[in-house]
C-alpha cells in the first residue's frame, strides 16, 4: 500500500486522470458504436422482416401495385404499412384532462396498419392493440404513459380535432430501432386509405417471411406484377405501344427489391427513417482503439519514469530474498490499483459528460444498466490491456544485477531509450493525426455553411406555422406591410433536405420522370433569388389553375430532354411546364444535382404550404422579424400558439442537414484534446525518467558554463525531432483518410497544407511549453547538489 501511495503521488495523480479521461471516451465511443452496430437487431424475428424497395419512388409505394405483389407471394407471413416510419421525430401535440384542468404534451406519433404493430414487434403491457384499426384508439408507449400520468381508457385530445381512447401501453422499444422514439401508434385512419388508388405512391410496405431464404420469391414476383400492369394498360391505350426497351426500363425502375431490417440503418439513400454512416462508426472505433493504445503507452512511460526510484528498492529486496517472479507480480498488483482506481474515476466522468451539453453528440443513452456489456467489455479490456502493459516495466526494474544498481547505475541501454521514444513517437503520431483530421472537417464543414447554392442566403429568415389558406393569404399580406419585412413566401417544407417529396410520374409524351417535387406559392423564386433562365416565372394566376403548373431545373431539362412544349402529370392531371430555372443544390452536399421541379398546386391543392420564407430589410434584427412576425400571426391567426413559432436563420435550418458532421467535429476535437493530454503525460512521464537519470549530466554541463536556456533547448530538440518524425508519418496517413472521406461529398474543399500546418505548430507549441516547464526545476538546480548526490 505504501508502494502505491508513492505511485500516485506527483504525476501518478496526472497518470490516473488521463487513464480514467481514456476509459470514459471509450466506454462514450463504444456505447455509440453498440447503438451503431445493433441498430434494429433487437426486434424479434429481424432476419425475417424487409422494408419494400423500388427504384423510382424508393420506400414509397402504390398500396394496390405493393397489395398485389404480396398476394401473389404465399412466403409473405405478414405485412403492415406506414406513411412514415416515425424514428425522425414527427410530433404532435395532445392533450389530456377537462378544459379547466387541461396539460398538453409533445409526442413523437406514428400512423401503422394493425399488422404492421405485430411485424415490428410491438408488445402490450396493459390492454391491447384490437379494434384500433377500426376504432378512434391509440396506444401509448410505457415512458410516455408515465410521464403524461394516463391509463387505459383516457382520453386525449389530439391537434386534428379528435378524440382517442387509450386501448394498449406497449413496452418501450429499443431506443436504437425505426420505431424506438415513437411514444404514440393509432391505425384507424390508415388502415383503408388509398387502397385502391394506383397514383397515390406514398405508403411505405413492411413485410415478415416465413425464411429469409424466401425473399427472392417475392422480388421476382414484382416483376411479374409489373408486366401485368403494363399489359393491362396496352390493352386500354390505343396509343402508340412502347418499345421492349421502354418496358424494360419501366420494369427496372419498378421492380421491388426488399431491403433488410437489420441493415437498413447504414443503407447509403435516404428512405424517411433515422440513418447511420458506417465510415463513421468504424472511425470511432478505431479512435476508440487509438485512445487506448496511446494510454497504455503514456502508462509504460508513467511506469519507466519510476525506474530510477524503484531500482535501489527493488533490489534490495532482490537481496533480502524476494525472488523475482514476486518482485513482477508485486509491480502488476500496483498496477491493477491503479487501474481499478482510474475506472472508478471514469464512471465519475461518464456521469458528469451526461450532465453536460455534449451528451447531444451521443445518440444512445449513457445509462451504465442498458450499456452493461459495452461497461463491462470497457472495464475489462483497459485492465488485461494495462496489465499486459506493465509487465515490460516490471521485467526491466528486476532485470540489473543487484551489485551494480546498489551502487546506483541504472543500466539505462541505448535500445530501452530508443524503445521509450518510439512510444512517445507513436503518441505523438496519432494526436498529430487527430488534431489535422479535425481541421480538415471543419474546412469541408466551413465549406458547406457558406457554399453558394445558387439562391440568396441573405437575410432570410424560417418557420413553420400551419393556417388555412385564407388566414395564409392574409397573414402574407400583413407581414409584407411590417417595416422589417421586404418579403414572404411559402413552401411545402425546407428547400435544402436530403429527402423531401419524390415523385415518379410522367409526360403527356408517355415518357417516365422521377424529380424531386416542390410545391410553393406563386412568389417562391422571386424570394429566393432563383433565376428563370427559359419561358416564365409563376404567376398570381397559376394558384387558381386547373391543375397546376411546373418549373423544372436545368437538369430534368437536359436529363429528360423536356421542353416548353410537354406537360407533366401532376396531382390529378396532366399540368403544364411554364419555365426552366438554373440548377441549384437543395439537398446536402454529399449529393449532387438531380432533377427538380417547382410546382403549385392550381385551385383544387391537396394541401396548404406550411413553411414561411421571410426575407428581411437590410438592418432589420432578429428580434425585430420575431416580433413582427408573431404580432402579424396573433393578428391572423389567434389560435396559434406563438411560443411555438420558432424563427430561425436560413444558416441555422441548412445547419440541421450537417448534424452529423457537426456532431463529427465536435466529438474529434474532444478526442484530440484528449489525445493531447494524454500524449503529454507520456511526455512528462518520459521527461521525469530522462531528468532524474542525467542529473550528474546537467551538473557537469551547468559546471562547464551551460547556460539554463541550453540545458531546457537540448530537451526540446528531443521532443521537436520526434515531433517531426511523427509529422512525417501522420501527415500522408491523414491526407489518404481525408481525401476518402472528402470523396463522399459531391462537392468537397480542395485539401490544402494549412490543416497540417496549424496542426503541427499546435502540437507544437504545447510540447515545447510543458518540456520546458518540466525541464527548468532541474536546469536551475544548484549543480553542487546533483553532483554530491550522484
Amino acid at each position: 500500500m505504501k508502494s502505491l501511495i508513492k505511485l500516485i503521488k506527483g504525476a501518478g495523480w496526472l497518470n490516473i486522470l488521463g487513464m480514467s479521461a481514456a476509459f470514459a471516451a471509450i466506454y462514450i465511443i463504444g456505447v455509440q458504436v453498440s447503438y451503431d452496430l445493433g441498430y434494429n437487431k433487437q426486434i424479434k424475428d429481424v432476419d425475417r422482416i424487409y422494408v419494400m424497395y423500388c427504384k423510382d419512388n424508393k420506400t414509397s409505394l402504390s398500396r394496390p401495385f405493393a397489395q398485389r405483389i404480396i398476394d401473389k407471394s404465399p412466403c409473405v407471413e405478414k405485412y403492415g404499412v406506414t406513411t412514415a416510419f416515425g424514428g425522425n421525430g414527427s410530433q404532435t401535440t395532445v392533450c389530456v384532462g377537462d378544459e379547466a384542468d387541461e396539460k398538453e404534451y409533445e409526442l413523437i406519433c406514428a400512423e401503422y396498419t394493425r399488422d404492421a404493430l405485430d411485424v415490428l414487434n410491438f408488445t402490450p403491457l396493459v390492454g391491447s392493440f384490437e379494434g384500433m384499426g377500426t376504432e378512434e384508439k391509440v396506444a401509448l408507449s410505457e415512458n410516455a404513459a408515465s410521464r403524461m400520468q394516463v391509463s387505459l381508457g383516457d382520453v386525449l385530445h389530439c391537434n386534428d380535432g379528435k378524440r382517442r381512447a387509450i386501448c394498449a401501453i406497449y413496452k418501450n422499444m429499443p431506443l436504437n430501432c425505426i420505431v424506438g422514439r415513437v411514444e404514440m401508434v393509432y391505425s384507424n385512419g390508415i388502415e383503408r386509405k388509398c387502397i385502391n388508388d394506383f397514383n397515390e405512391w406514398s405508403f411505405m410496405h413492411i413485410v415478415k417471411l416465413h425464411s429469409n431464404t424466401e425473399k427472392e420469391i417475392l422480388e421476382n414476383n414484382s416483376i411479374e406484377v409489373v408486366k401485368e400492369l403494363i399489359a393491362e394498360q396496352q390493352d386500354e391505350d390505343t396509343e402508340e405501344k412502347p418499345s421492349e426497351a421502354e418496358v424494360n426500363d419501366i420494369i427496372e425502375s419498378a421492380r421491388i427489391t426488399l431491403l433488410p431490417l437489420k441493415e437498413l440503418y447504414f443503407f447509403k439513400q435516404n428512405i424517411g427513417i433515422e440513418i447511420g454512416n458506417q465510415t463513421t462508426t468504424y472511425v470511432f472505433l478505431l479512435i476508440a482503439i487509438l485512445i487506448l493504445l496511446i494510454t497504455l503507452i503514456n502508462y509504460v512511460n508513467f511506469f519507466m519514469a519510476q525506474v530510477p526510484t524503484k531500482l535501489k528498492i527493488v533490489n534490495t529486496r532482490k537481496i533480502l530474498g524476494s525472488t523475482r517472479r514476486e518482485l513482477v507480480m508485486q509491480f502488476m498488483l500496483e498496477s491493477g490499483m491503479l487501474v481499478g482506481i482510474s475506472i472508478c474515476l471514469a464512471l465519475v466522468w461518464v456521469m458528469l459528460f451526461k450532465q453536460s451539453s455534449f451528451i447531444g453528440l451521443i445518440s444512445s443513452s449513457l445509462e451504465f444498466k442498458e450499456n452493461s456489456m459495452v461497461l463491462m467489455v470497457t472495464m475489462v479490456a483497459g485492465l488485461l490491456m494495462t496489465l499486459i502493459s506493465s509487465i515490460y516495466p516490471a521485467l526491466y526494474v528486476t532485470s540489473f544485477s543487484p551489485a551494480l544498481a546498489l551502487k546506483g547505475s541504472m543500466g539505462q541501454a541505448k535500445s530501452n531509450q530508443a524503445f521509450r521514444n518510439s512510444l512517445v513517437g507513436f503518441q505523438f503520431i496519432i494526436t498529430l493525426a487527430f488534431v489535422t483530421c479535425t481541421l480538415l472537417l471543419k474546412s469541408q464543414y466551413d465549406f458547406m455553411m457558406n457554399y453558394d447554392m445558387g439562391f440568396n442566403k441573405e437575410n432570410l429568415f424560417t418557420a413553420s406555422i400551419s393556417v388555412n389558406k385564407n388566414s395564409q393569404q392574409a397573414l402574407t399580406a400583413e407581414l409584407e406591410n411590417k417595416s422589417a419585412v421586404k418579403s414572404v413566401a411559402w413552401a411545402d417544407g425546407p428547400l435544402v433536405d436530403i429527402g423531401g417529396m419524390t415523385w415518379g410520374t410522367s409526360t403527356d409524351k408517355a415518357q417516365d420522370l422521377t424529380l424531386r417535387c416542390y410545391p410553393v406559392s406563386y412568389n417562391f423564386l422571386d424570394v429566393l433569388g432563383i433565376e428563370i433562365v427559359e419561358g416564365r416565372n409563376f404567376l398570381p394566376s397559376d394558384e387558381q389553375s386547373e391543375n397546376g403548373v411546373f418549373i423544372l431545373n436545368q437538369k430534368a431539362k437536359k436529363q429528360d430532354a423536356l421542353t416548353l412544349e410537354h406537360k407533366i402529370y401532376g396531382h390529378q392531371e396532366f399540368a403544364p411546364i411554364v419555365g426552366f430555372c438554373e440548377d441549384f443544390s437543395f439537398r446536402p452536399l454529399q449529393y449532387g444535382t438531380t432533377p427538380f421541379a417547382f410546382f403549385i398546386w392550381g385551385k383544387h391543392s391537396l394541401r396548404v404550404p406550411y413553411h414561411l420564407y421571410i426575407r428581411s430589410n437590410q438592418g432589420a434584427t432578429y428580434q425585430e422579424v420575431l416580433q413582427a412576425l408573431r404580432e402579424t400571426v396573433a393578428a391572423v391567426a389567434p389560435n396559434c400558439n406563438l411560443e411555438k413559432i420558432e424563427l430561425n436563420f436560413f444558416d441555422q435550418e441548412l445547419s440541421k442537414q450537417y448534424q452529423k458532421e457537426r456532431k463529427l467535429i465536435q466529438l474529434t476535437t474532444l478526442f484530440s484534446v484528449l489525445a493531447i493530454v494524454i500524449s503529454l503525460m507520456g511526455v512528462i512521464g518520459l521527461l521525469l525518467f530522462e531528468t532524474n537519470y542525467r542529473r550528474k549530466e546537467i551538473g557537469v554541463r551547468r559546471v562547464h558554463g551551460a547556460e539554463i536556456s541550453e540545458i531546457i533547448l537540448m530537451f526540446n530538440r528531443r521532443f521537436i525531432g520526434l515531433l517531426a518524425v511523427g509529422f512525417v508519418v501522420a501527415a500522408p496517413i491523414c491526407y489518404f483518410v481525408m481525401d476518402y472521406y472528402y470523396s463522399t461529398y459531391a462537392y468537397h474543399v480542395c485539401i490544402s497544407i494549412w490543416p497540417f500546418v496549424e496542426a503541427f505548430v499546435l502540437v507544437l507549441v504545447i510540447t515545447m511549453a510543458v518540456v520546458t516547464l518540466c525541464t527548468y526545476k532541474t536546469a536551475i538546480e544548484n549543480p553542487s547538489k546533483s553532483l554530491k548526490s550522484e
